[in-house]
């Protein structure tokens, strides 16, 4: 499950607890991969990860680090994520972070008396 300890107004986020928390993320979106070909998810994930970090590319990160897949083989493996259940799947992520930092929906409704 996600991390839970996300908002917690008396303590400090260090860039540590936030890279656990993006990895967590990532780690909801399934990645089915290719038939035949063997890879390792967390590779993918943590190239996701440092692109987005960067604001680079997959290719910019996987041609300029070591331990990554090719960037063709990541786009490749990433392309087996069905686009519908992927935007479910971060829309849901979505509605636990904010219900996470804001409450429950029917905390914020006016009560009828």
């Amino acid at each position: 499950m996600i991390v839970r300890f996300l908002y917690q107004p008396d303590t400090v986020l260090t860039a540590s607890d936030l890279e656990i928390l993006a990895l967590d993320l990532l780690d909801e979106i399934p990645i089915p991969g290719v038939e035949g070909c063997g890879f390792d998810p967390g590779i993918i994930r943590q190239t996701l990860l440092q692109a987005a970090i960067d604001q680079k590319s997959v290719k910019a990160v996987t041609d300029t680090t070591c331990g990554t897949y090719s960037g063709d083989y990541t786009l490749t493996q990433l392309h087996t994520v069905p686009p519908e259940e992927l935007e479910a799947i971060v829309n849901n992520l979505f509605v636990q972070q904010a219900e996470m930092i804001l409450g429950q929906p029917e905390d914020h409704l006016p009560r009828l008396r």
